[in-house]
């Protein structure tokens, strides 16, 4: 995960005081999805209005998150900004739409994993590739609209000691 703030450059560095905080966990253009980890809030806030929430926070999910996980290896916001993939407790990834999350919406974890989940990226905004942590290179790709997995060894290189998901760009 990592923070955000906003400062002019040309002076010295103080944090801002604003509505949200905590850290990010996706953009969508002018919207950020931030969670705070003290209230276990989620908070969608606007760029353009000094990150001001643009919904009421979400502080009543019934769902564990595992946030380990988001520091760095997870994408939680779909590309089209419609779906967030959270990181449960017990390594299984959960979605739910973003109107979902900030309704009474509920994430629903999805099936067909063999293993908890170590790595997350989306592929588009219909589905998302789950690297398995189980350290075989499993790879699952799941479906947002049926919200079921299928998994497929990927090809791993034994001189190699981590694997990492990447997005490719072009």
């Amino acid at each position: 995960m990592s923070d955000f703030d906003y400062w002019d450059p040309s002076e010295p560095y103080t944090p801002t005081p604003g509505e949200t905080g905590g850290s990010v966990l996706g953009v969508d253009g002018d919207r950020v999805l931030t969670y705070e980890p003290t209230t276990r809030c989620f908070i969608l806030a606007a760029q353009t209005k000094r990150f001001a929430a643009v919904h009421p926070p979400r502080c009543d999910l019934p769902f564990a998150l595992n946030l380990k996980v988001l520091d760095g290896n997870w994408s939680s916001l779909s590309p089209d900004g419609r779906t967030v993939a959270l990181p449960g407790a017990g390594g299984t990834p959960a979605l739910i739409p973003l109107d979902e999350l900030f309704g009474d919406g509920t994430p629903r974890p999805v099936t067909n994993l063999g293993h908890d989940v170590s790595q997350l990226r989306w592929r588009g905004g219909s589905e998302v590739v789950a690297l398995e942590a189980d350290g075989h290179g499993r790879l699952a790709v799941c479906t947002v609209a049926t919200v079921t997995c299928s998994a497929t060894d990927a090809p791993m290189r034994n001189d190699l000691d981590r694997t990492q998901l990447v997005v490719r760009l072009g």
